[in-house]
Protein backbone atom coordinates (compact mmCIF):
# COMPACT_ATOMS: atom_id res chain seq x y z
CA UNK A 1 0.00 0.00 0.00
CA UNK A 2 1.39 3.61 -0.71
CA UNK A 3 0.96 6.35 1.67
CA UNK A 4 0.33 9.43 0.25
CA UNK A 5 1.09 12.76 2.24
CA UNK A 6 -1.26 15.93 2.02
CA UNK A 7 1.05 18.70 0.39
CA UNK A 8 2.37 21.28 3.14
CA UNK A 9 2.04 24.69 2.38
CA UNK A 10 5.64 25.25 1.34
CA UNK A 11 5.02 22.93 -1.41
CA UNK A 12 2.24 23.96 -2.41
CA UNK A 13 3.45 27.84 -2.62
CA UNK A 14 6.82 26.05 -4.80
CA UNK A 15 4.91 24.33 -7.26
CA UNK A 16 2.97 27.30 -7.58
CA UNK A 17 5.71 29.62 -8.21
CA UNK A 18 7.48 27.07 -10.55
CA UNK A 19 4.44 26.28 -12.52
CA UNK A 20 4.48 29.37 -14.09
CA UNK A 21 4.00 29.16 -18.48
CA UNK A 22 7.44 29.71 -20.70
CA UNK A 23 6.01 32.62 -21.73
CA UNK A 24 5.12 34.95 -18.41
CA UNK A 25 8.80 34.39 -17.24
CA UNK A 26 10.09 35.75 -20.88
CA UNK A 27 7.71 38.60 -20.58
CA UNK A 28 9.42 39.42 -17.38
CA UNK A 29 13.12 38.63 -18.24
CA UNK A 30 12.31 40.65 -21.61
CA UNK A 31 10.81 43.78 -19.69
CA UNK A 32 13.39 43.09 -16.56
CA UNK A 33 16.05 43.74 -19.36
CA UNK A 34 14.47 46.28 -21.14
CA UNK A 35 13.87 48.31 -17.74
CA UNK A 36 16.66 47.80 -15.34
CA UNK A 37 18.81 50.83 -14.70
CA UNK A 38 21.60 48.68 -13.23
CA UNK A 39 20.27 48.40 -10.02
CA UNK A 40 16.60 47.75 -10.66
CA UNK A 41 13.77 47.70 -13.31
CA UNK A 42 10.41 49.18 -12.67
CA UNK A 43 7.56 47.14 -14.72
CA UNK A 44 4.31 48.31 -14.54
CA UNK A 45 1.31 45.96 -14.58
CA UNK A 46 0.11 46.95 -17.58
CA UNK A 47 3.31 46.24 -19.72
CA UNK A 48 3.25 43.33 -18.44
CA UNK A 49 -0.20 42.07 -19.67
CA UNK A 50 0.96 43.57 -22.89
CA UNK A 51 3.82 41.09 -23.05
CA UNK A 52 2.15 38.20 -22.02
CA UNK A 53 -0.68 38.58 -24.19
CA UNK A 54 1.70 39.03 -27.12
CA UNK A 55 4.06 36.25 -26.10
CA UNK A 56 1.65 33.83 -25.49
CA UNK A 57 1.27 31.07 -28.35
CA UNK A 58 -2.96 31.10 -27.48
CA UNK A 59 -5.18 34.09 -27.90
CA UNK A 60 -5.59 35.25 -24.57
CA UNK A 61 -6.88 38.07 -22.97
CA UNK A 62 -6.50 40.82 -19.81
CA UNK A 63 -8.95 38.66 -17.96
CA UNK A 64 -6.90 35.24 -18.69
CA UNK A 65 -4.27 36.54 -17.60
CA UNK A 66 -5.50 37.67 -13.92
CA UNK A 67 -7.85 34.44 -14.10
CA UNK A 68 -4.75 32.28 -14.82
CA UNK A 69 -2.16 34.28 -11.92
CA UNK A 70 0.21 34.63 -13.75
CA UNK A 71 1.07 38.05 -12.83
CA UNK A 72 2.08 36.17 -9.36
CA UNK A 73 5.84 35.74 -10.13
CA UNK A 74 6.91 37.30 -7.43
CA UNK A 75 7.92 34.46 -5.57
CA UNK A 76 9.71 32.94 -8.64
CA UNK A 77 12.16 35.81 -9.51
CA UNK A 78 12.68 36.32 -4.93
CA UNK A 79 13.97 32.54 -5.16
CA UNK A 80 16.54 33.63 -7.25
CA UNK A 81 18.22 36.95 -5.19
CA UNK A 82 15.54 39.27 -6.34
CA UNK A 83 14.13 41.69 -4.23
CA UNK A 84 10.30 41.74 -5.61
CA UNK A 85 8.17 45.34 -5.04
CA UNK A 86 4.04 45.22 -5.89
CA UNK A 87 2.83 48.53 -5.37
CA UNK A 88 -1.30 49.18 -6.36
CA UNK A 89 -2.69 52.20 -5.51
CA UNK A 90 -5.21 52.41 -2.92
CA UNK A 91 -8.67 54.34 -3.14
CA UNK A 92 -6.57 57.59 -2.02
CA UNK A 93 -4.03 57.23 -4.66
CA UNK A 94 -3.66 57.31 -8.13
CA UNK A 95 -0.73 56.25 -9.91
CA UNK A 96 -0.18 52.64 -12.58
CA UNK A 97 0.16 49.59 -10.53
CA UNK A 98 3.65 48.25 -11.12
CA UNK A 99 6.43 45.70 -10.21
CA UNK A 100 10.20 46.96 -8.83
CA UNK A 101 12.78 44.28 -9.40
CA UNK A 102 15.88 45.38 -7.53
CA UNK A 103 19.02 43.29 -7.22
Amino acid sequence: MTIINPITPQEAKDDFDNNKPWFVIQAFNNLIGKNFNGTEAKITKDEAIEEIIMLCPEKINRNDVFERNWLEVEGTYRKLGWKVVYKCPDYTESFPAYFKFKK
